[in-house]
């Protein structure tokens, strides 16, 4: 099957890694499957969020990942079951493997369909209520630390709105950096660093980037 195929058996279905997550969200809803509500809204395919285990609204992929098959650069493909996943807070054994997820199979939970659709209103609602979605961003930058939130943190340092380049920390949400015209890689990497000191050195804590950072630096 191709990267971006679904394949639909009752509450199970087997889907390509390049699939978007609102897409995704959708089709579940045409077929009155709940626990993919949480995905309508982030900006990411099916691969990228399982190793990440991207969440929201307290749902996560980990809880719904009952299969995972990936390949390396070197063409062997690989077949993981969910106990070998080790999914955590935005983290799966994945992550530093240098893979590509191909496809994975997930179970979800017949509902009624005007339900799923009235969570999935909920959550962009919510979503256009506190995230900079008029800029394009990769989401939120920071994992949050224990018992506290990163865009709360970065906030009391007095970073929101700070700029380097046209990558801007946005106003509206400081765990996001917004590019607001043509930031380059190397401004948004510059100003990670610089909320990672800056936070570091006035709160002693030292915040963890979400983001994958893929390639050289430099």
């Amino acid at each position: 099957g191709g990267l971006k195929d679904v394949f639909l058996q009752r509450d199970m279905i087997t889907v390509g890694g390049g699939v978007r997550f609102p897409a995704l969200a959708r089709m579940a809803l045409r077929s009155s499957l709940s626990g993919l509500e949480f995905a309508v809204g982030i900006p990411a395919t099916l691969g990228g969020g399982i190793m990440m285990n991207a969440g929201a609204f307290g749902q996560d992929m980990g809880s719904l990942v009952q299969e995972v098959e990936t390949i390396d650069h070197q063409g062997k493909q690989q077949t993981w079951s969910k106990g070998e996943l080790c999914f955590g807070y935005r983290s799966s054994s994945l992550q530093d493997q240098n893979l590509i997820v191909l496809k994975a199979v997930l179970r979800l939970t017949p509902a009624l369909k005007e339900d799923i659709a009235a969570r999935m209103d909920a959550n962009l609602a919510s979503r256009c209520k506190i995230q900079p979605l008029d800029f394009p961003s990769a989401g939120s930058v920071f994992r949050n630390p224990p018992h506290d939130h990163a865009g709360r943190l970065i906030e009391e340092v007095g970073l929101k709105g700070h700029r380097i380049g046209d990558a801007m920390v946005s106003p509206k949400h400081a765990n996001f950096i917004v590019n607001c015209g043509s930031a380059a890689g190397r401004d948004i990497l510059a100003l990670i660093k610089t909320v990672q000191k800056q936070v570091c050195g006035e709160k002693g804590i030292m915040l963890v980037p979400e983001v994958l950072i893929m390639g050289e630096e430099g």
